[in-house]
């Protein structure tokens, strides 16, 4: 069946005249991609390149309030796939991107103790040692670094 102008072929070029990045387009690529989609799938489907996606999200207010609440759908549903494949046995693909899009909730947490003495440098002091290694000739601080 041959494409209509302004879609993308199965190869990924695209047919015709750009498309114009309508509400409707905006609203079917939300869609897609809110029920578990990439970017790139999505904005294919409906005939535009990521490239497009974020540009439009970066510099219209509407389409990013659309563009966020379906990431957010996205990621609940990734969440949802994690539970169902730790259940399998299977998690490591999803923790990447859960790690990038909810660092609150899915990042690695360390806890840090320090038991020695800590101390503190005034600019004045950095200053004065600086001024002596260069009366000695030798390399300042961050020439050695």
């Amino acid at each position: 069946m041959p494409l209509k102008k302004g879609t993308v072929s199965k190869t990924g070029k695209r047919i015709g005249p750009p498309i114009k990045f309508t509400l409707d387009l905006q609203r079917e690529f939300c869609a897609l991609y809110a029920r578990g989609g990439t970017v790139p799938m999505a904005a294919k489907k409906c005939g535009v390149t990521s490239v497009t996606i974020y540009e439009h999200a970066r510099t219209d207010e509407n389409f990013k309030a659309m563009y966020e609440a379906a990431t957010e759908l996205n990621t609940d549903d990734l969440e949802s796939l994690l539970h169902q494949m730790a259940r399998a046995g299977n998690i490591t693909a999803l923790f990447g991107t859960l790690k990038a899009r909810r660092p609150e909730r899915w990042r690695d947490n360390f806890k840090i103790e320090h038991g020695g003495s800590l101390i503190l440098t005034s600019a004045d002091q950095l200053e004065q040692a600086r001024s002596r290694n260069t009366a000695r000739d030798l390399p300042a601080f961050e020439a050695r670094h």
